[in-house]
């Protein structure tokens, strides 16, 4: 799958296997393709990359580091806010119309999407679990407000008088989603696709 995406950049005596630029795979996080294994979040960043380089610049595909930090309540570096922002977040916030989030939460990965013009928090999950849900949204309410905090002030808005999402204060929506088999650790992919 990954193949038909991106260019792989093949390093004699090296273990990088995929370079794009800021995301790096190495044989290892590739070796987490196999069957029932844990993709690692290197794969996905990889796949956030490619999708971002050919993609509409008000769509944003965020990296997991994003989640990794609003979920783990900490603040990113200037440095490396700066970069995300100038890989990633393309476009002014006021102009952002879908924004893409790979989650995590205990062993599994679904996405999140925030579809601004119809105000929602879009759950996507191939293992949908009663038990895990409330966790899986309150990590997504925790994007929601951090993506918020991020883009205070009025360098990410377009001009005078545009507005700021307010993300944390839209409604979730579930849409039916094909299941995987509960053993089968296909979640990554899943959410790569």
């Amino acid at each position: 799958m990954l193949s038909s995406c991106i260019c792989f950049e093949i390093h004699d005596g090296g273990e990088t296997l995929i370079d794009v630029g800021d995301c790096m795979c190495s044989r290892g996080a590739l070796l987490t393709l196999v069957p029932k294994c844990e993709i690692v979040d290197d794969v996905l960043n990889v796949v956030v990359r490619m999708l971002t380089n050919t993609s509409e610049r008000q769509r944003w595909f965020l990296p997991t580091s994003i989640m990794q930090a609003a979920i783990d309540g900490r603040s990113m570096t200037s440095g490396n806010m700066t970069s995300i922002r100038n890989s990633y977040m393309r476009t002014k916030v006021d102009h952002v119309t879908r924004i893409y989030q790979p989650m995590w939460c205990d062993r599994h990965w679904y996405l999140m999407i925030i579809d601004v013009p119809q105000m929602k928090l879009i759950y996507l999950d191939s293992l949908r679990d009663p038990h895990e849900a409330d966790a899986r949204k309150t990590g997504m309410l925790r994007v929601a407000l951090y993506l918020e905090g991020l883009t205070l002030g009025k360098t990410w808005l377009s001009g005078e008088g545009a507005l700021r999402p307010r993300f944390s204060a839209f409604e979730f929506e579930e849409p039916d989603v094909p299941q995987q088999e509960g053993s089968s650790m296909d979640c990554g992919l899943w959410v790569a696709q």
